[in-house]
């Protein structure tokens, strides 16, 4: 993906300063990282900060995930990864409306099936940040793994190591405790 096109998906211009500081700041950043790994950088922040508003909350915790992911992960420094949560979190409505197939195509175009699995492992971790993986976070994540194109089967263990966080298992639980007591 050109430099152009990236800069575009995060609301940053390249032939014009930019009026949102944090938003150029950004733009130096990525600047002195190739555009393949920058590609994939757009897709993975933007995926992960997907599911972190797909209950349109973003809270500390799941900012605290977003961040350490950036920084073990994507191996940004701390300050590259401040810029880059500042942006994020001063652009959730245009990230919302970005075209999904964007943020996939990025990951798929530079990521193996295990990066991609792993991927899917860091959005439930970012949903569980706050100890519950809501049904709209759930159904969100579901959307992303079909389209990195993770099997079922896969996408289904990986699942059921948040089992204990999913939503619909703790209200299913406290349906039970409330059977047996009754």
């Amino acid at each position: 993906m050109p430099m152009k096109r990236l800069m575009a998906l995060f609301g940053v211009e390249n032939d014009t300063k930019p009026e949102n500081p944090f938003a150029a700041a950004l733009g130096e950043q990525l600047q002195r990282i190739p555009s393949d790994r920058l590609e994939y950088l757009a897709g993975f922040a933007g995926q992960l900060t997907r599911v972190a508003y797909a209950d349109d909350d973003i809270s500390e915790a799941e900012i605290d995930v977003i961040s350490r992911l950036l920084i073990d992960h994507a191996e940004l420094e701390a300050d590259e990864t401040r810029v880059v949560i500042e942006l994020l979190r001063h652009q959730l409505d245009e990230l919302r409306g970005c075209e999904e197939y964007r943020l996939n195509r990025a990951i798929n175009e530079h990521s193996n099936l295990d990066e991609r699995a792993t991927i899917v492992e860091f959005l439930f971790s970012v949903a569980a940040a706050d100890d519950l993986v809501s049904n709209v976070e759930d159904q969100e994540i579901r959307r992303i793994g079909d389209a990195l194109k993770i099997p079922k089967e896969r996408f289904m263990d990986i699942r059921g190591r948040y089992r204990e966080q999913l939503e619909v298992m703790q209200a299913a639980k406290a349906a039970r405790a409330q059977r047996e007591t009754s």
